[in-house]
């Protein structure tokens, strides 16, 4: 009889016991996870610290910038592109070398497109005075629904490129943005000192279509919706930056 006592007392006990025994690991448990959360959350503050640090990040102001919207939605949404998509190298470039620039900015344009042509006039005018500290590297993004030329512009300024040219030509292209035929493009590569032989067989040759495709490739990666994108150390501004509003910012992000 008392061994049955001793077995009837036993039972809640170990059932005590068990109980206890399962809300220990569910605490030990959620300790885990609160852990790996509040590790996870330090290691993305200081993910954003370190591009903050770095420019990657800066905080641009946005505005209703005017541009020309593409015909395709891109592929990513995304305000910070990855810095290694946007900024290749071989590309045309303005100002400061890449290992001394305190910014690179980076456009992608249409040749045809009006908003892009307001937006070269500022590009050049900042870039007159903060060349030392600013790098600037253009890349095509051509709006064929609506600027059925631009793609060829794209191209011909590539082969202007290929002898030194593009920024003379670039210059000409955007200041004759109802006139961008082939004849007109092979008119424009004389009037800018270009080997005319070389540069009529480039262009015919369609030499750089890829160059040109694979910056639009480039764009969708980046997200861009028009023309034209400005990417500031990574950060996306859409549409046409007023020259002072520019200006501002370039001052901001070089001091």
């Amino acid at each position: 009889m008392e061994l049955r006592d001793n077995a009837i007392e036993e039972g809640p006990s170990r059932g005590r016991r068990l109980i206890r025994s399962g809300w220990n690991i569910v605490r030990w448990a959620v300790f885990i996870l609160l852990f790996a959360a509040a590790a996870f959350f330090g290691w993305r503050l200081w993910y954003y610290y370190d591009k903050l640090r770095r420019g990657e990040i800066v905080n641009l102001p946005q505005f209703q910038g005017q541009f020309t919207a593409a015909d395709q939605a891109p592929t990513l949404t995304s305000v910070y592109a990855d810095r290694k998509v946007v900024e290749v190298p071989a590309r045309p470039t303005l100002g400061a070398d890449a290992d001394k620039a305190k910014l690179t900015i980076v456009e992608f344009g249409d040749f045809g497109c009006p908003f892009s042509k307001d937006a070269s006039d500022a590009i050049r005018s900042v870039m007159a005075r903060h060349g030392d500290k600013v790098r600037f590297i253009y890349r095509h993004y051509p709006v064929v629904s609506l600027h059925p030329d631009a793609e060829l512009a794209a191209e011909a300024a590539e082969c202007a490129f290929e002898q030194g040219k593009f920024w003379p030509y670039h210059d000409k292209l955007y200041a004759n943005q109802g006139a961008q035929k082939t004849a007109d493009l092979l008119r424009y590569g004389q009037e800018v000192g270009l080997n005319a032989t070389q540069f009529e067989r480039c262009l015919a040759e369609g030499r750089y279509r890829v160059t040109v495709d694979d910056d639009v490739v480039a764009s969708k990666i980046a997200a861009v919706r028009g023309t034209p994108t400005f990417f500031f150390n990574g950060e996306e501004v859409a549409g046409a930056i007023p020259e002072q509003t520019l200006e501002t910012i370039v001052t901001r992000l070089t001091q």
